[in-house]
């Protein structure tokens, strides 16, 4: 599900799988391992920005930092690992300078599929004469002359023609204008990165209850020095039928300008609509420390399109906080466009390895129903439900009687996926709390609570709390008391 080129190795025509054991001899253990890593995680081994702050772009963990990226991209292209190969691009890309652009260059070579990471060497190598000029100078370009020059020859023509392309008066003038030149090139160090996340449970239900100009606020979090928050306005900050969101600087700048790149993000769940972006750039200072968007979204489309299956809303927040811009030199790192990772799909290529029931080994009779799944993924999250499948070693299919076939396929969906299937019936979201609890699922029985507070009425709200009780979810128990004082006010 996750690499067709492991699947046809594994399974498909080829020798090796007969006995299920494959001998690579091009690539080594760790690169390995942190490639099957990524397959089960969607992660790699090493967060992108850890080198960022307080260490040195020239120590040692980002020379292996590098390493590991440029073998884990090659490794990528082959397996067809599409979102790791974007990953690694991404990080090539950041780390674009003098001394690595020919390597990554000679790198990507005939990798058609990495033809973003080839444009960003090239536009790096064109910016400017004088990082030209540097290139030219290094070991690596005189070294692929004598050995490559059809590569150098490859190389020169497609900068002169970038040149070309985006100066065409050059002719007139070898240099581009100064104007251009100071406001496009920073040292990577100067640039901190970092990412919020802010869920808010049960939004559709809290949404209702909050009137225009009332706030939701994060939890502080800590960007280049500075601490931010994010407030969130459900119903708008002065204009209704729309969600405000904005950034706040909460530590005192003093005389200090603060330049910030902002980007607010709200994904959808199901992965059927585009994500809501909308991004900008301000300077906070200690007279303005707000920016933000008063009509973000409108609250019909956040509530039919970005809620998640348990209630929650989430918003994320992408920070770079600018320091001083360096001075023109060889050494100067110049400003790259990011190379788009798509959001992981771990999730969906479990859903889809479920739905398919290829290569099952459990099946579960229900009702008259057949289920198939795979037991090691259950016995890894569900070693309640693993007991029930590990009695029955026989021939691997086991019975259950007290369930109906729609709430196993939805505790099943719930541990392939860690999602819950759309649910809008109470009784069927009471059948999978109850089955959750069961089955000592402790997210999923959260995200059912979530789902049967936001479809509580004044109608169900006894035998909601008669639930509740029943299976000791304190947090429900709590909601349905709260709803109903509320409701004989």
């Amino acid at each position: 599900m996750r690499s067709p080129v492991f699947a046809t190795e594994l399974f498909g025509d080829a020798k090796e799988s007969t006995t299920h054991r494959i001998r690579i001899d091009d690539m080594d253990a760790s690169t390995f391992r942190a490639m099957i890593r990524f397959i089960y995680t969607d992660e790699l081994p090493m967060k992108p920005n850890d080198h960022v702050e307080s260490r040195s772009p020239l120590n040692n963990f980002k020379e292996e930092y590098m390493s590991t990226a440029r073998k884990l991209l090659v490794a990528a292209d082959r397996y067809d690992l599409e979102r790791l190969r974007l990953m690694c691009e991404n990080i090539l890309s950041e780390c674009i300078n003098v001394a690595t652009v020919m390597k990554t260059l000679l790198l990507v070579r005939g990798r058609q599929r990495c033809y973003q990471l080839e444009d960003s060497c090239i536009k790096y190598i064109s910016s400017d004469p004088d990082v030209y000029n540097a290139v030219r100078a290094t070991k690596e370009y005189e070294e692929l002359k004598e050995t490559c020059s059809s590569f150098i020859i490859e190389v020169t023509e497609r900068v002169a023609t970038h040149i070309m392309a985006n100066h065409p008066s050059s002719s007139s003038s070898t240099r581009p204008p100064a104007q251009e030149k100071s406001t496009s090139r920073y040292i990577l160090s100067d640039v901190v990165r970092g990412t919020h996340e802010f869920r808010i449970p049960i939004f559709s239900s809290l949404q209702t209850s909050y009137r225009v100009s009332q706030v939701m606020t994060s939890d502080v979090f800590k960007v280049g020095s500075y601490d931010w928050k994010i407030n969130v306005y459900p119903s708008g900050y002065d204009v209704e039928e729309h969600i405000s969101v904005y950034l706040c600087l909460c530590t005192d700048p003093g005389t200090a300008t603060v330049k910030s790149s902002i980007r607010f993000r709200i994904d959808d769940p199901n992965g059927k609509s585009p994500s809501m972006v909308l991004g900008s750039e301000d300077t906070f200072t200690k007279l303005h420390q707000t920016s933000g968007f008063q009509k973000f979204i409108a609250v019909n489309s956040a509530k039919s399109r970005y809620v998640g299956h348990d209630g929650s809303l989430t918003i994320h927040c992408d920070l770079d906080v600018h320091k001083e811009a360096c001075t023109t030199s060889t050494s100067t790192t110049i400003a790259k466009s990011m190379i788009v990772v798509p959001p992981s799909n771990i999730a969906w290529h479990l859903e889809q390895l479920m739905v398919s029931g290829q290569w099952s080994n459990v099946t579960f009779l229900v009702e008259e129903s057949k289920i198939h799944a795979h037991w090691l993924i259950i016995a890894m999250r569900s070693p309640v439900l693993f007991e029930t499948v590990a009695m029955e070693t026989s021939n691997w299919v086991i019975r259950i009687d007290d369930m109906k076939a729609a709430v196993l396929r939805a505790v099943l969906h719930f541990v392939y996926t860690d999602e819950l299937l759309p649910v809008d019936d109470v009784v069927a979201a009471g059948e999978m709390l109850a089955t959750a609890c069961r089955f000592r699922l402790e997210r999923m029985r959260a995200m059912c609570e979530n789902l049967l507070a936001r479809l509580i009425t004044k109608d169900n709200v006894l035998s909601m709390l008669e639930l509740a009780w029943r299976h000791q979810c304190e947090d429900l128990k709590l909601y349905c008391i709260e709803f109903t004082s509320l409701a004989m006010k």
